[in-house]
C-alpha cells in the first residue's frame, strides 16, 4: 500500500471532481445490483509508487488513487481502475472472508460492472514510484537480494540468517 497521501491542495480540483464523481456513480451502481447499501468516505490520492489505486475495507471506505497514473491514463481509470476498486469495497462486504481479488470480486467485476476481473493493470509506469536499491547477499548456500531497508538493519548489527543453512548473511556487492 502506498502510504504518501498527498494533501487535497495538491490534487487539481478537477481530476479529483471527475474521480469522487465516479466512485459514486460507482458505488450507486453497485447498491441497485448487489441490494446491499455502501457507506462511502471519499477519494484520496498518493504517489510515489505504481500501484494504481487501493482500499482498505476493514478500516474505512475510502478510494485511494495515483495521482500520476490518473493523469497519464484519465480514461483507464475512469473506466476500469475506480470500478476495480469499488468491487474491492462490495466483495468484502459480501464476503469478508474471501481473498482481495477471489471468486466474489470477480463475479462483482463482472456483474455489477461488467468487467473482466484483472488482477493487475499494466499501464505505463516508467518514471512513477520509487525505485529502491538492491544489495547481494551471500551465505553457504547461495545468494540473496535484499532491499534498502533489511540492508541498513544489517549494517546498524541486526543478524540476518539463511532459512535454508541458517548461516548469516554477508553483503558481496551492491547491485
Amino acid at each position: 500500500m502506498a502510504t504518501n497521501i498527498l494533501p487535497p491542495h495538491l490534487v487539481p480540483r478537477e481530476i479529483d471532481l471527475k474521480a469522487s464523481l465516479c466512485v459514486a456513480d460507482c458505488i450507486t451502481k453497485g447498491v441497485k445490483k448487489i441490494h446491499r447499501s455502501m457507506r462511502y468516505e471519499g477519494v484520496k490520492f498518493f504517489s510515489r509508487s505504481s500501484t494504481a489505486g487501493y482500499v482498505m475495507p476493514n478500516k474505512h471506505n475510502v478510494v485511494y488513487l495515483n495521482l500520476e497514473l490518473y493523469k497519464r491514463n484519465p480514461e483507464r481509470f475512469i473506466n476500469e481502475i475506480i470500478p476495480h476498486e469499488v468491487a474491492h469495497l462490495f466483495a468484502h462486504k459480501l464476503s469478508p472472508k474471501d481473498r482481495a481479488h477471489g471468486i466474489t470480486w470477480q463475479k462483482v467485476m463482472q456483474k455489477v460492472f461488467n468487467l473482466e476481473p484483472v488482477r493487475c493493470h499494466d499501464m505505463e509506469t516508467t518514471g512513477i514510484g520509487r525505485t529502491t536499491k538492491k544489495f547481494l547477499y551471500i551465505c553457504n548456500c547461495g545468494k540473496h537480494t535484499l532491499g534498502t531497508a533489511r540492508h541498513n538493519k544489517i549494517q546498524k548489527g541486526v543478524k540476518y540468517t539463511c532459512r535454508t543453512c541458517k548461516k548469516e548473511l554477508v553483503l558481496l556487492r551492491s547491485l
